[in-house]
């Protein structure tokens, strides 16, 4: 059984918290991370849409596609066009 979604996340995640680390140089610490981290801003990691933090924002997504499914067997038909629906 094929776990896709979770598959792109932890990969997603894993380069954030890379180049989240690579960026924090040598003498790391929790509040030093952080503060790398509320500054990502529209970070890409190639399989999600831009990942953006902030200080008083620590969900890194903006918004979300809405796919439409329908079920029928001809894949062609199966998923429509997604419609990108911004975060408040």
């Amino acid at each position: 059984k094929s776990h896709i979604q979770a598959t792109i996340s932890a990969y997603s995640s894993a380069k954030i918290l890379i180049e989240a680390l690579r960026l924090s140089g040598r003498k790391i610490d929790r509040k030093q991370l952080i503060s790398v981290l509320e500054r990502f801003n529209k970070f890409k990691t190639g399989l999600t849409p831009p990942i953006s933090y902030s200080g008083n924002r620590h969900i890194g997504v903006q918004g979300t596609h809405i796919i439409r499914f329908s079920s029928t067997r001809d894949p062609e038909k199966a998923l429509s066009d997604a419609d990108w629906a911004e975060l408040p």
